[in-house]
C-alpha cells in the first residue's frame, strides 16, 4: 500500500479526487495510530512492549485507517484538509531529513516543525485548492513511494520517521543517519515529485477547476 497507492496519487490525484480523499484517510488514520501507539508504548509496557507487539500495531492502524478513509470519504472538506495535512507533514519530514540527526536536534523543535508545517498544510489546501492539491498529491505520492520502497531496501530513510515522531524517548531508537544512499533517495522523491507536478498540470491545463471536484 506504501507503493501501489501514491503511484496513482502520484499522478493523478485532481483526476481522482474522492478515492485519494479516501486513500489519504487510510494513510492519516494509520500513522495517527503508529504515533499514538509508538508514544504511549514506553509508559504502558516499558520493559517488554506491547504483548504481540506486531498484531498490536497491524489492527489498530488498519481500524484507524479504515475509520478516517470512511469518515473523509462522505465529508469531503475534511478529506481535502488531511491531503494538505499530508503534504505538510511530507514535507517537514523530507526538510528534517536532510541531515543525520535532523535538521533540528530538539525533539520538541522537530516535533513543532512537523505540527506547524501540517496545520498549513491542511489551512492552505482550502484557500488553494488547485495548486494545493497538486502539490500535496506529488509531493505527498513521491514521500510514500520513496519511503515505502526504503522499507524493502533497508538504506535508512525510514528511521528518520521513527526518530522524528515515533517516539519521546530517543535512546529507544536507531540514530538517523544520511548516508550516500539515502539522499539519491531523497533526490528521487524530489524526481518523482517534479514528474507528478508536472504531469497534473499538463492533464488539467484544459479542465475547468470546481470546488470539491476533479480539477
Amino acid at each position: 500500500m506504501m507503493i501501489a497507492v501514491p503511484v496513482t496519487e502520484n499522478n493523478n490525484g485532481t483526476n481522482y479526487l474522492n478515492p485519494i480523499e479516501t486513500s489519504q484517510g487510510l494513510y492519516v488514520g494509520a500513522c495517527l495510530a503508529f504515533v499514538i501507539l509508538t508514544n504511549l508504548e514506553p509508559y504502558i509496557c516499558p520493559e517488554t512492549g506491547y504483548p504481540t507487539r506486531d498484531y498490536v500495531y497491524l489492527v489498530t492502524c488498519v481500524v484507524f485507517g479504515v475509520a478516517c478513509g470512511f469518515l473523509m470519504r462522505f465529508f469531503w472538506k475534511l478529506g481535502l484538509a488531511a491531503i494538505g495535512a499530508f503534504g505538510g507533514f511530507s514535507l517537514s519530514i523530507f526538510i528534517l531529513s536532510l541531515l543525520s540527526g535532523g535538521v533540528i536536534k530538539e525533539q520538541l523543535g522537530r516535533a513543532i516543525f512537523i505540527l506547524v508545517l501540517t496545520i498549513l498544510g491542511a489551512i492552505a489546501i482550502v484557500c488553494l485548492e488547485k495548486h494545493l492539491l497538486i502539490f500535496s498529491t506529488s509531493f505527498g505520492g513521491a514521500f510514500s513511494i520513496i519511503y515505502g520502497l526504503d522499507l524493502f531496501l533497508n538504506k535508512g530513510l525510514n528511521e528518520s520517521i521513527t526518530q522524528f515522531i515515533g517516539t519521546t524517548d530517543i535512546s529507544q531508537v536507531k540514530e538517523y543517519k544520511v548516508s550516500t544512499e539515502v539522499y539519491f533517495e531523497l533526490v528521487g522523491m524530489l524526481i518523482l515529485y517534479v514528474f507528478g507536478t508536472i504531469s497534473q498540470y499538463k492533464l488539467n491545463s484544459k479542465r475547468p477547476h470546481r470546488e470539491g471536484k476533479a480539477a
